[in-house]
């Protein structure tokens, strides 16, 4: 029997990320200043986020929204410290990074095993791949690989209260991101 594309399965990219509350982006922003001549395109301030887990392309991904997005409390309200902006992992990237601290890999780990538990697919080996947290606020001139940028220090924090689920479309002129459903982090 031949399926109609009516009845195709939704398929959408799907990520977990904790917001940056605008009063951060000041402190983010004025590291541009030290990397004029090396940004050739600046990430939207509104799509700045703290990725905690890449799920990749999910069939139907609608069908676990209302588990995940269940209230996880923790004991205290979450810190994300800011360490310093500099070339990202991709060094045609610029990030800002953020401290890998025990109450951020514990809440990913907890949105990790809240996934399985309801058999969400995840991609292989999530749990041994290296993270490291971070907000892609740039994109380099692919010449400036090979240049040496020194870091610029941006010790900033903020309290995170939630996370996001949210689905992304790639166009043309990059990713479009749309806000699915938040994840209560504290009371």
């Amino acid at each position: 029997m031949n399926q109609h594309i009516d009845d195709a399965p939704d398929t959408q990219r799907v990520f977990i990320a904790l917001p940056v509350p605008l009063s951060v982006t000041d402190a983010i922003s004025q590291a541009f200043q030290q990397y004029p001549q090396y940004i050739e395109r600046q990430v939207p301030v509104q799509k700045w986020h703290v990725t905690l887990t890449w799920l990749g392309e999910l069939e139907n991904p609608h069908q676990y929204l209302s588990r995940l997005t269940k209230s996880m409390m923790q004991d205290f309200l979450p810190t994300v410290r800011l360490t310093h902006v500099g070339r990202g992992k991709k060094r045609t990237q610029l990030w800002a990074y953020v401290d890998p601290s025990v109450s951020l890999l514990s809440i990913r780990t907890q949105l990790i095993d809240r996934l399985r538990s309801f058999r969400c697919p995840l991609p292989p080996n999530i749990r041994q791949q290296v993270y490291i947290p971070h907000i892609h606020i740039a994109d380099l001139y692919s010449v400036a690989g090979g240049v040496g940028l020194a870091d610029y220090p941006t010790p900033v924090s903020f309290a995170a209260r939630e996370a996001q689920v949210i689905y992304s479309t790639p166009t043309p002129k990059g990713s479009v991101y749309e806000v699915a459903g938040e994840i209560r982090l504290s009371a």
